[in-house]
């Protein structure tokens, strides 16, 4: 292997989150899982120690449609609320990163921008994350009849935002 690869390799064991290596190495989320594959077909990282490495991907979307970096699939939903909107019913969160993510449940609308909190729930010790959230889209999921919105994280100042990351690394290892 190379320095670069041994260097990439070590970097993957650290606990750095996909959006970190993304930025680190300079490669796009394409470039990201092509490298994890060939690490594994290589043997020099094991499948297990990576398979929850998120290939939530926008492939087939193009122009500002395609989401920039992977998102992590929440195999526990994380309750979200409307600081902006207590009116609205609490919502989870589906999947998240460092720019954004999904919510299901709570109720708004493309194009709003609003302040949400993010409960950890004892993955983290912290009650809240709070974020500024631009929602991208909306859509109901007619199967379920819940609404599902998509966000691009607008403002987070800088605690919440070591706050989010510490919760990223915590959904890595125990989600």
């Amino acid at each position: 292997m190379t320095d670069i690869e041994n260097s990439f390799v070590s970097d993957l064991g650290s606990g750095l989150t996909d959006l970190e290596l993304m930025d680190k190495y300079r490669i796009s989320a394409a470039e990201l899982r092509k490298r994890l594959l060939n690490l594994i077909r290589q043997g020099a990282v094991d499948s297990h120690d990576v398979y929850w490495r998120p290939i939530l991907y926008d492939y087939g979307a193009e122009g500002e449609d395609k989401r920039s970096s992977p998102r992590y699939p929440l195999k526990k939903l994380l309750p979200v609320v409307c600081i902006d909107c207590p009116q609205l019913p609490p919502g989870f969160l589906v999947d998240i990163n460092e720019k954004g993510g999904c919510v299901m449940g709570l109720g708004v609308r493309a194009g709003e921008r609003i302040t949400i909190a993010v409960r950890p729930e004892n993955l983290i010790d912290v009650d809240e994350i709070r974020l500024e959230a631009l929602f991208k889209w909306a859509e109901a999921d007619k199967d379920i009849d819940v609404q599902a919105a998509g966000f691009e994280i607008y403002a987070i100042d800088p605690k919440n935002f070591v706050l989010l990351k510490e919760l990223i690394r915590e959904i890595i290892v125990k989600t």
